[in-house]
């Protein structure tokens, strides 16, 4: 679980705590304007899965937020997001990823 405020992880393991999840789930702070380069070097590219809930709320978020995928996901790895029917930046985050070769 990420979020790109520290002031916010502490919820996020009492989140994780409140459904058993306390010991197999990983908190960290995460921000999407972090260089993709030092992501891929910090994390490798490492991960087959990103789950996403409620990522996309303006179009001014869709840059930094395909480029942090991006530079998480392995080769092959799949983004799997949800977030509220025409929500202010969905059509832009669309576009940025069909731009980018992404399928969907």
């Amino acid at each position: 679980l990420t979020d790109a405020e520290d002031a916010l992880l502490p919820n996020l393991r009492a989140n994780a705590a409140a459904v058993g999840a306390a010991g197999t789930v990983e908190v960290a702070q995460l921000n999407w304007s972090t260089a993709p380069r030092e992501l891929r070097e910090r994390h490798g590219g490492a991960f087959d899965l990103l789950l996403a809930s409620d990522l996309v709320y303006s179009s001014g978020c869709v840059e930094g937020l395909l480029g942090t995928a991006a530079a998480l996901l392995r080769p092959g790895g799949r983004l799997r997001m949800c977030y509220p029917h025409g929500r202010h930046g969905q059509q832009a985050f669309l576009e940025a990823l069909e731009g980018a070769g992404w399928a969907f």
